[in-house]
């Protein structure tokens, strides 16, 4: 019998309040690093909103590799255990060296 997502999530919890599992509390050390990490995150934001639509401009500018798609399929074959994205990522910066 296979489980749909809401399912298999009701099962985990059912399971750990079973079990007495309760949230975990990670150690002070963690907590402030992912405040900080929370606290740089906002404020970039408004800094990076700024300049995302020039970069998609300039990105939109930038021509893609000829047969990209066929030059896609011939990576994916050859590397399988290449993700979609990490092949077409490799496609681009051989056409587009800096």
């Amino acid at each position: 019998m296979s489980l749909n997502h809401r399912q298999f999530i009701d099962c985990i919890e059912a399971n750990f309040t079973m079990h007495g599992v309760a949230k975990v509390v990670p150690d002070a050390g963690n907590i402030e690093a992912h405040a900080r990490r929370l606290t740089e995150q906002k404020l970039a934001g408004k800094p990076l909103s700024e300049i995302c639509e020039e970069i998609a401009t300039t990105a939109a500018r930038i021509a893609l590799p000829e047969n990209i798609e066929s030059r896609l399929r011939r990576s994916l074959n050859a590397r399988p255990e290449l993700s979609c994205g990490a092949a077409s990522a490799d496609i681009i910066d051989r056409s587009n060296p800096e």
